[in-house]
């Protein structure tokens, strides 16, 4: 606002003094000439700093927006820790023999199942070309026999 009521004191000024010097007309053109280049910079100048603002006010945007992103998933990771905390007993693996053991069993565990699962997968291949070549002796009662050990 002071901006522009300077500018436009400054335009008066300018006005009258060209009024008053009729008589040096190159002199108050070439004035006016650079009076105006001035008030277009000016007026660039304005646009830019308003530009700068509308950025800086949506980077603001956009930090809040993150710190708020930022302090909920901090939130959440510091719940499933205090989960996960609660899911293991302080006594469970007293000594680190007991993790071994613990960890070997699971490791056991986990061979076994990648086993079951392999063999499941296999047995289904077999089954799915033995009907594509035999359709009509295929039955659910196959399906039965092949799955049975697993049932027991």
């Amino acid at each position: 606002m002071n901006e522009e009521k300077r500018l436009r004191d400054d335009e008066l000024r300018v006005q009258q003094h060209f009024k008053e010097t009729t008589d040096n007309q190159p002199m108050a053109s070439n004035f006016m000439k650079m009076y105006q280049e001035k008030e277009k910079e000016v007026v660039e100048l304005n646009r830019k700093v308003r530009r700068m603002v509308l950025v800086e006010r949506q980077e603001a945007k956009h930090q809040k927006s993150f710190e708020r992103e930022r302090n909920r998933l901090g939130d959440k990771l510091q719940k499933l820790r205090e989960e996960t905390v609660n899911l293991i007993p302080d006594d469970a693996w007293k000594t680190e023999e007991d993790l071994r053991a613990h960890n070997q069993l699971l490791e056991r565990r986990t061979k076994i199942y990648d086993n079951m699962k392999a063999l499941a997968q296999t047995q289904e291949a077999t089954l799915q070309k033995l009907a594509a070549n035999h359709p009509s002796q295929v039955n659910s009662d196959l399906y039965v026999h092949l799955l049975s050990p697993y049932f027991h």
